[in-house]
């Protein structure tokens, strides 16, 4: 089992990490907002980039959930391949919605891949993380 001062720096980070990307969408909707009254084109391309904001939030929201499950002894180990499910099934939109923003030009194609790449690496550490708790 994790140590508790180990699961609260797990989950400080993710508090952390969810108050950047609420900063970064808060920005985003703004501009959203302003470029709604200029150019409803422009402003459509900036929706799929608050879904991945908001999406973003989604993920490290379960990444959290994950370490208050591995916390807890009395966690079912069925929740474990739940949550992996879950992470799955956001990061699967996290790559259509940067995928997306690569065919309306807001990002380019080496970030979209760079993403990509990190992304399998983060899943991995939450795929190890869900198996021990399925199997402790």
């Amino acid at each position: 089992m994790f140590p508790p001062q180990v699961i609260k720096a797990l989950k400080r980070s993710c508090d952390d990490r969810i108050d950047k990307v609420k900063d970064k969408l808060d920005s985003m909707k703004t501009c959203e907002f302003v470029l709604g009254l200029v150019d409803l084109e422009m402003n459509e391309k900036y929706v799929e980039k608050i879904k991945n904001y908001e999406n973003n939030i989604q993920l490290i929201k379960t990444e959290k959930l994950l370490y208050t499950f591995l916390a807890n002894p009395q966690t079912e180990k069925t929740m474990f391949p739940l949550i992996l499910k879950k992470y799955d099934e956001l990061m699967g939109i996290s790559y259509d919605l940067s995928g997306n923003m690569v065919i309306s030009g807001l990002n380019a194609e080496g970030d979209h891949l760079e993403y990509c790449k990190a992304s399998l690496s983060q899943r991995e550490y939450i795929k190890k993380l869900c198996d021990y708790g399925e199997n402790r």
